[in-house]
């Protein structure tokens, strides 16, 4: 209890205090209405945990593989105090591997096999070894020396790499985007303007030819891989697709009559985005696409360190904010939630009153799945139609593989599992 109590307190720092959403009272306990005492969940005995929820929720026993909902040792954080979880040695582990050689500035350390865990039989990996590589060319010469098994890269070195037989995409289930500030009296709370920018984008060449790396173009918030539609059978993304998602002529119009809503001749709009060789690449297409296709547009970009660009985005501080969102669980309502009105993620201050309300209705109705993903269908659709997003491309992983590791469980979300892996 003393880790979800954390977790939802309107003082947490994680601004992850939505994903308790659902349990009894987590909602009041965020906003500051109760105390965190009053959350629906008890301990029965040493190993059963009561969970009252305010409404039926299937995924509801997905999510418990979120940390977030990982259980804290109470003992130790009360002897630890501010130093719990800052360090190896101030950490506890429950898991198939411990960590050890950590701390919270470590860009090295080793997970070795736990011998109290339950399954430790299953485990055949007696050591990991992390590091981490900043450089994907880095990556990809320590792979080739055999120092790495397993290495990410992405950029140039990803899209040199495409035809390595030691390459694997894994696609997982999430998007990147660009957020719109929204907010009253900023530039983008003009909707012609929004649908301009939706449609001046050539995601295809953005995906095929600036990052060639396996992407694959997006036009909705909801990401590929989360979940099918019952009713249908397809992708859930693939049956929220607007019909139209690029179109020069008829965004330029869209420009100006928004121009003109708005009494101006002219905009200049910050895009801000990280200073990874990735973000980079993407600002500096979308620069080019938006400007030369609006007129009277100027796009100034400010690639910073990833923590100060976010805190830019926190603070409503941008035009236009370069981000993604990897699924938490296997269900859009995991994206969608994050621009209901009052969610800490929605930075451009999106509010829609019809898609807040079908959000709650695929909440009440989640018992019936066929009736649930109605309400998100609607909700995304309702999205479609004011743009608070510029969906662009989807999230993939460019993993370097060393040909003998096996038996890893490759996640569309979540994380990437080795508890059953081994060398050949």
């Amino acid at each position: 209890m003393t880790a979800w109590r954390k977790g939802v307190s309107p003082k947490a720092m994680s601004g992850y205090n939505y994903i308790f959403s659902n349990i009894k009272n987590a909602d009041q306990i965020s906003q500051g209405k109760k105390a965190v005492s009053s959350l629906g969940v008890k301990a029965v005995g040493k190993y059963k945990l009561v969970v009252q929820l305010e409404n039926t929720e299937p995924t509801f026993i997905d999510k418990m593989v979120i940390p977030a909902f990982y259980p804290q040792n109470t003992r130790l954080v009360k002897k630890y105090g501010a130093k719990y979880g800052t360090d190896a040695k101030y950490t506890a582990f429950d898991g198939a591997f411990k960590v050890t050689k950590w701390t919270n500035t470590s860009e090295k350390w080793t997970a070795v096999k736990n011998p109290y865990y339950y399954a430790k039989s299953a485990v055949k990996l007696q050591k990991l070894n992390y590091q981490v590589v900043k450089d994907s060319n880095t990556a990809h010469q320590l792979f080739q020396q055999g120092s790495l098994d397993d290495a990410v890269v992405s950029g140039t070195t990803a899209q040199g790499l495409q035809n390595n037989k030691n390459l694997y995409y894994l696609y997982r289930s999430g998007n990147n985007f660009v957020n719109l500030n929204m907010a009253k009296g900023a530039v983008l709370a003009n909707k012609q303007l929004r649908q301009a920018l939706y449609l001046a984008v050539n995601r295809t060449q953005l995906s095929k030819k600036v990052l060639a790396n396996g992407s694959k173009p997006s036009y909705t918030f909801s990401a590929p891989n989360a979940a099918k539609d019952p009713a249908s059978g397809t992708d859930f993304a693939t049956a929220a697709q607007p019909k139209e998602t690029y179109n020069v002529a008829k965004d330029k119009k869209l420009w100006q009559d928004g121009l003109k809503q708005l009494g101006k001749s002219k905009v200049d709009l910050t895009l801000v985005a990280s200073d990874t060789t990735t973000d980079k690449n993407v600002s500096e297409f979308l620069q080019s696409q938006l400007e030369s296709k609006l007129p009277g547009l100027k796009v100034t970009v400010k690639n910073l360190p990833p923590k100060s660009a976010y805190n830019l985005a926190a603070n409503g501080k941008f035009d236009l904010y370069l981000s993604f969102w990897l699924n938490d669980y296997a269900d859009p309502y995991s994206e969608l939630q994050t621009l209901e009105k009052t969610n800490s993620h929605n930075y451009g201050k999106y509010t829609s009153v019809a898609y807040n309300n079908e959000l709650n209705q695929a909440r009440k109705n989640a018992a019936t799945r066929s009736v649930y993903f109605s309400h998100l269908l609607k909700a995304q659709e309702q999205m479609n139609q004011d743009y608070p997003v510029l969906p662009l491309y989807t999230m993939v992983e460019d993993h370097l593989v060393n040909s003998n590791l096996k038996g890893v469980l490759w996640h569309k979300v979540g994380m990437v599992d080795y508890t059953q892996a081994y060398f050949k």
